[in-house]
Parts: structure tokens; sequence; C-alpha cells
């Protein structure tokens, strides 16, 4: 892993059906232990529609390439919060195999 590990998460991943028959997520552990750097940031976003600018908070994720994380998936940290992947992507680099990244938002 190139970024210097800040935690270690559980990627969640799995759906099942609720007694009303709608999808939910599942608690179901995919892989533990994986050492993970999370960074919060903010950014402005401008909304065209009101012309204002908004700062929001972002969360970046780094993990060792090849750990298979996917879009959807959920990732816990080792202080019990929980994040959605929302975007999972790799920079290329033909002499140097990069860390996996994605894009999170906090559920809880």
């Amino acid at each position: 892993m190139i970024a210097t590990p800040t935690t270690t998460v559980t990627i969640l991943r799995g759906q099942g059906v609720n007694e009303f028959g709608d999808v939910i997520d599942l608690p179901t552990p995919w892989k533990t232990g994986v050492p993970a750097s999370i960074i919060e940031r903010s950014q402005r976003v401008h909304g065209p529609k009101d012309s204002e600018d908004r700062i929001v908070r972002i969360f970046k994720l780094r993990l060792p390439r090849d750990t298979g994380l996917q879009k959807d998936d959920r990732v816990r940290d080792s202080a019990g919060q929980i994040y959605i992947v929302d975007n999972v992507y790799q920079q290329a680099n033909p002499f140097w195999a990069q860390d996996q990244s994605a894009d999170l938002s906090l559920t809880s």
C-alpha cells in the first residue's frame, strides 16, 4: 500500500429482503482487517439552480491494490462509522501498481 494507513476497515457486502419485501443491506462482513486511509475533505460545489456555492464534506478511501472493493459496498472503520462506496477507481501507472481509491458517503 502506498498511502499511509490511518485505520483498519471491514468491507460489508450483501443484500436481503425484509418482512415487507423491501431490499435491505445486510451487515455481512466480506473482508475484515483491511488497512486503509480515510481522509475527510471539504469541497466547494456550485448549485446552478440557485447560483449559490456550498461547501460539502467528502471522504476519500485508499486501500491496497486488488482488494476487490465494489461500488455500493459498505465500509466500517475501526471507530464503528459506516460509509457507502459511491465510486471506485484506480490510477493508471505503468511502473508502479497504485492503491485502489474510492469516494465515500458517511451513513452513521
